[in-house]
């Protein structure tokens, strides 16, 4: 017995992606698993990053046309003669 406790696992891999796995797990001297496992691993994590990085994008977005609102809305008054750092509303 090997004392192996994770569980068997097969997966069907066209050709040209295990020979890509190959050629990758022989350059980073890893076993085909292990590179398979390190790049399911990755792609959690990439995939959080890649949120997160959206979710701010989105915010930012989202700030820069309030900005663009407010000066168009100064435009605007400054077009029709107001002062816009003089009013009383």
């Amino acid at each position: 017995m090997s004392g192996r406790v994770d569980p068997l696992f097969k997966l069907r891999l066209p050709d040209f992606i295990r020979e890509k796995l190959e050629a990758e797990a022989t350059r980073n001297r890893r076993s085909i698993t292990a590179e398979i496992l390190e790049r399911l691993e990755n792609s959690f994590s990439d995939r959080e990053e890649r949120l997160n990085g959206l979710e701010k994008e989105v915010f930012d977005g989202m700030r820069g046309n309030q900005n663009l609102h407010e000066r168009l809305e100064t435009l605007e008054l400054m077009s029709r003669g107001i002062d816009p750092f003089n009013r009383e509303d």
